[in-house]
This record gives structure tokens, sequence and C-alpha cells, in this order.
């Protein structure tokens, strides 16, 4: 069983424990049924030879949900033919919305996510169902990812750990030192999902599933990490998750850490705007690497994404105060759901 740091359990606030007394209790079915969903976009052979794997999958109640982000290849001729329900997504959504209208869409109790760059193992969905099914306080489930292609860090793909660095994590070597696990294997059940408010469709560009995390640790559920559920996880040379103009990385990240992690008074402040002069001072050297090598090397089809970049760097940091009116105004809605949702603790 993986040990979960003390690091996030600090930066959690508000814990919210009911929720585990109201979750279904599913541990005396048979064969529940689960739902496979694959997020893709123009990756039509890429996600042939994941569907390929999944029907392969020696579980004996699930379905595949392919949602594609506005592909503009054969990707739904695939989907059919390998008997997948296809869902089709514009381009404004990004992926958190996608994921959502998956997991909206699936009919199974057990949800479990591998992207279409993914090669599931045959037994991967019988190690997430049964781990799922018998501990009813885990609420997110990451699985083994086996990165090729990958070099230095990104080897690590798929599990991440927490610094002190305003949201930006880094890659755990070590799956027991993991307190977050990408989509490419993630899975949990319907239930605790909805309950804790499911994807913020905010996270257009990235780090849907570090919030979903937040959220289902802060109602008291674990996360933990399931060794025999494997994915190979193949370098495809394609990045769908940079060069948005404006909703990037760098905003992705700054709401993130601002909507869980935010500062509570003025040294936590302090503390919060040096290590960001840090960050940018760090971003605007890579940019200017960027720039010089499109240059130099008379790469100039690359000067646009090298000024969407630049313009990122910026933009993000000015935005800080917008995020924190809306992250407040998210406070409130969020606060008069649960208020209505749960009912009073004398009867729990």
């Amino acid at each position: 069983m993986l040990n979960m740091s003390a690091s996030i359990d600090s930066k959690i606030h508000n814990r919210d424990l009911t929720a585990l007394k109201m979750i279904p209790d599913h541990r005396n079915e048979t064969n529940p049924m689960a739902s496979v969903i694959v997020i893709t976009r123009n990756r039509s052979t890429s996600l042939a030879r994941t569907l390929e794997a999944l029907t392969h999958l020696d579980y004996p109640a699930y379905e595949v949900i392919v949602a594609d982000n506005a592909s503009t290849d054969d990707t739904a001729k695939v989907a059919a033919e390998f008997s997948a329900r296809y869902l089709f997504c514009p381009l404004s959504y990004g992926i958190s919305r996608c994921r959502k209208e998956g997991v909206e869409a699936a009919r199974g109790e057990i949800i479990a996510f591998c992207d279409d760059d993914c090669v599931p193992v045959q037994d991967w969905l019988q190690h997430i169902v049964r781990r799922l099914q018998n501990e009813q306080d885990l609420g997110l489930l990451g699985g083994q990812v086996i990165n090729i292609g990958f070099e230095a860090a990104h080897q690590y793909k798929g599990r991440q750990k927490w610094t002190n660095r305003n949201g930006k994590l880094a890659f755990a070597a070590d799956p027991r030192e993991a307190e977050f696990f990408g989509n490419a294997n993630l899975a949990f059940r319907k239930a605790v999902y909805q309950m804790v408010g499911g994807y913020d469709p905010f996270f257009i560009a990235c780090m849907a599933e570090l919030d979903l995390t937040m959220k289902v640790r802060r109602h008291g559920f674990r996360i933990d990490y399931e060794p025999a559920a494997v994915v190979r996880h193949h370098h495809t040379g394609v990045n769908y998750k940079r060069g948005r103009f404006f909703y990037d990385n760098q905003l992705m990240r700054l709401y993130f850490y601002l909507k869980h992690c935010r500062p509570k008074c003025f040294s936590e402040w302090l503390g919060f705007s040096y290590r960001e002069m840090q960050l940018v001072g760090d971003d605007i050297y890579k940019w200017s690497r960027s720039f010089a090598a499109a240059i130099l090397k008379v790469r100039l089809q690359r000067l646009p994404s090298v000024a969407t970049d630049f313009f990122n760097i910026i933009s993000a940091r000015l935005a800080i105060p917008w995020l924190l009116w809306r992250i407040r105004k998210q406070d409130l809605v969020a606060k008069d759901t649960i208020d209505n949702r749960l009912p009073p603790r004398g009867i729990l």
C-alpha cells in the first residue's frame, strides 16, 4: 500500500469526512460494470492501437467510450471499427471538459481512464475493479505507467509529487513518493467523482486530475497506487496540451495553486510572490533560448508559437486577481451546493 506523504494533507483546508459514509457499498457485487474512457484528438493510428488492446481485456463487464476533442482525421471511423461509444466534443472544451463529458455518459460504476497513446495489459481492468470494489475509502487509484520513448525525467510521466513552488510539481521516480497520478492510467468510482464535484472544466490544457485529487482528499478519501494495473505509454511526438493562447500551462498552474493552497496571511503572500518571481525568471530564460534558436537556426515558422509562449508567461501572472475572484465565486457556489446536498451531521 502506498504511503502518501503529509505534505499535501497540510495544504488541504476544510476537510469534510462525511462523504465516506454516503458512498454506496458494492463489495458484495460480482463484476460491477466498468467504463473505460479514452480521450483523443487527431491521433487515429495511435487510438487504433489503444482500442485494439482494450478489446482483449479479461474483465467481463465493461464498455469503451472515445471522447474526441474535435479531431479532423478518421477518429470517428476508428472508434466505430472497434464498437466503442463515440462522443464528439468541440475544440473549445479542452481536456477537462472532454473527460467530464465522458464520465457523465458512462454507464459503469467504475471509471477507468486510458489515453490514446497507451496500451493496457490484459488484466489491467481486473486489478482496478478489485481494488476499488474492496476498499471503500479508496478515492483515486493510479496504475503503473511504463513510458516508452521518453527521456530524462519524462520517463516518470504519470506520477508526480508536491514541491513548494506554487503548484509546479516534480516527477516521482519512486511510485511510493507519488502524490498525484496522471489520467493516462487513473480510476475511481463514479459515486466518489460525483460526490466531490468532478472535473473542473476550467482546466482546458492540463492539471484536471491534480485538481480532482485535491478534492477527493479533501473529502476524506485515500489516493493509492496499483503496480499490477499496467499501461505502456508510447511517445507520439504530438502534444496538444501546449501552445494555447492564454489558457496555457502557466494559467492552469496558478489557478490550481490558488484554488487549493492560496496564501492566508501577509507572510504567505510574500513567500508566494518571491517564488513566483523566481519562476518568472526561469520561464523568461527558457523562452529566450527558444527565441534565439528560432532566429539563429532560421526556424521562422516557430516564431508565432514562441510569441504565444511569451504572452502566456506574462498574462498568467497579470491574471492572478481575476483567478482569485473566480475562485472566490466558485467557493460560494460550492458551499451552497454542499449545504443543500449533505444531511444533518447528527443523523450520519
